[in-house]
């Protein structure tokens, strides 16, 4: 039976603990990425959150599926949802951009002051 060398057996020692540390931070990272990709519904709303959206959200509401707005996620990557206060607040931003006709403004089933962030960027 043929041996490997001292420095190939250090070398695949330490080549299978690299493997397996990476292995096991990839499986935490995409265990972490799973809250992200389920959508947060609260049942406690005390002060409402509102966004605005393009005929194509009304459309899928009235077919009866679920509309999903995301906000800020891991390593603060923004995919997207605009947030209001109030429904005038997002009347107000639909007037200044000029799309009045075909947009809507929707409330989420989130909380302003829970899961709202100011976003710059």
């Amino acid at each position: 039976m043929k041996t490997f060398s001292p420095k190939i057996r250090k070398w695949l020692k330490r080549s299978a603990i690299t493997l397996m540390c990476g292995g096991l931070f990839l499986m935490g990272g995409l265990f972490s990425l799973s809250n992200y990709a389920t959508p947060l519904r609260r049942q406690d709303i005390e002060k409402p959150l509102y966004t605005v959206g393009d005929e194509n959200d009304s459309k899928a509401l009235d077919a009866g599926k679920n509309v999903v707005q995301f906000g800020r996620m891991i390593g603060g990557i923004y995919l997207g949802g605009l947030a209001f206060q109030t429904p005038e607040a997002a009347h107000q931003h639909l007037q200044s951009i000029g799309r009045k006709e075909v947009w809507g403004v929707y409330v989420l089933s989130g909380n302003y002051d829970r899961d709202f962030e100011t976003f710059s960027g």
